[in-house]
């Protein structure tokens, strides 16, 4: 994949936030960036009770296209494509759907997030050092510094339409569902119960799967049949409901990097290494600039792209919009995207995954636009 080409599969103009945007004007609000005509087409169609934002982690539609048949649920209630944010990797995009916002705008960007005040690397979700995976301690960093309103509560505070707005997630975040079944009961329920609601339902799988065993294997192919059977189950059990299924980005199996073996490479850096996998930030030193570039040609040549943080940031690959303040300093001083399927331990802490992420590859980036009406 040539330089120049490297990003053809990111478009803000058809991505996750476009169809966030649908919902806002569905809502009678102001829509943040250009909306989803085909999902304005089928908001149109009837003033719903209830609208379900549903995703199913790494869903994308090359997963869905080689673990199920034509006949599939999930294919034939498929009715358009879109394109995740970029990098396409859960902490960027969910936040995204959640938001209604690009990255730039939100500050998340990846799995991970350098803090230059603090001088430390936080894996965003688990508050965690990022080379050592060491607890930090205290409040959750990313959520003070990067905090967001969620889109849902601007529509409950703000729309005529007097709308409540819910949440439902898996085990790990408190008050969660501990199952599939559990997720499907508690969609249905506040759909059935009165009044107009808008619900963000997020799931784990098949992302955590796949993670483990790659992406075509039995039990990828039970969960997208088990996913199916659910919103089948849904479509029945509810009235007045369009439920909106998607993903947050698709996957690619990989191949690791033990980059933290690269003691010289290592040795160039100020700074931990963040952002994701397959699209790394590097703060590197000053006077080290130059051979941290020779070196990582030397050993990564035709594995990944390097750019400067001017390039990046002139070629717009977290969006349009209003920059955060910690944008700027948040990106790197280089920035290496991955041009194959490669991705990197940047620590001996790091796991080694047989699935991954947060590339530009059209697997990665490419998710589905499925509505579940009733």
């Amino acid at each position: 994949m040539e330089k120049d080409n490297l990003f053809k599969n990111i478009d803000y103009d058809n991505c996750i936030t476009n169809v966030t945007s649908s919902i806002q004007k569905f809502y009678h609000l102001k829509p943040n960036y250009k909306t989803n005509e085909q999902l304005d087409k089928i908001l149109s169609e009837k003033d719903y009770d209830n609208v379900v934002l549903m995703i199913l982690d790494g869903c994308g539609n090359a997963i869905i296209d080689k673990n199920t048949t034509e006949n599939h649920f999930l294919r034939t209630h498929r009715v358009g494509t879109f394109k995740s944010t970029y990098p396409p990797t859960t902490a960027n995009c969910t936040t995204a759907y959640l938001s209604g916002l690009n990255p730039i705008t939100t500050n998340w960007l990846g799995w991970s997030t350098y803090y230059n005040d603090l001088n430390l690397g936080v894996d965003n979700f688990h508050n965690k050092e990022t080379m050592s995976k060491e607890l930090v301690n205290g409040e959750n960093i990313a959520y003070r510094k990067m905090s967001f309103t969620h889109m849902g509560e601007i529509i409950s505070k703000n729309s005529d339409k007097n709308v409540s707005y819910y949440t439902v997630f898996p085990h790990f975040v408190n008050g969660g569902c501990k199952s599939l079944k559990e997720f499907e009961h508690r969609i249905c329920k506040l759909c059935n119960q009165t009044g107009k609601k808008y619900i963000y339902a997020y799931w784990d799988d098949p992302d955590k799967t796949m993670h483990l065993e790659g992406t075509n294997t039995l039990n990828v192919k039970k969960i997208l049949n088990q996913a199916s059977k659910m919103l089948h189950r849904i479509e029945r059990k509810t009235k007045n409901t369009l439920v909106i299924v998607s993903a947050d980005h698709g996957q690619i199996d990989v191949v690791p990097i033990a980059l933290y073996t690269y003691y010289d490479l290592m040795g160039c850096l100020k700074g931990p290494i963040t952002c994701d996998a397959r699209t790394a930030f590097f703060f590197v030193k000053e006077e080290k600039k130059e051979e941290f570039v020779r070196l990582f040609k030397k050993y990564f040549d035709g594995m990944y792209e390097l750019f400067t943080k001017d390039e990046i940031i002139n070629k717009h690959i977290f969006g349009y919009g209003d920059e955060n303040p910690l944008y700027r300093q948040t990106i790197g001083d280089f920035i290496a995207v991955a041009k194959d399927n490669y991705f990197f331990l940047i620590s001996p802490k790091s796991q080694i995954l047989k699935g991954h992420h947060s590339g530009p590859t059209i697997d990665e980036m490419s998710i589905p636009l499925i509505i579940i009406k009733n």
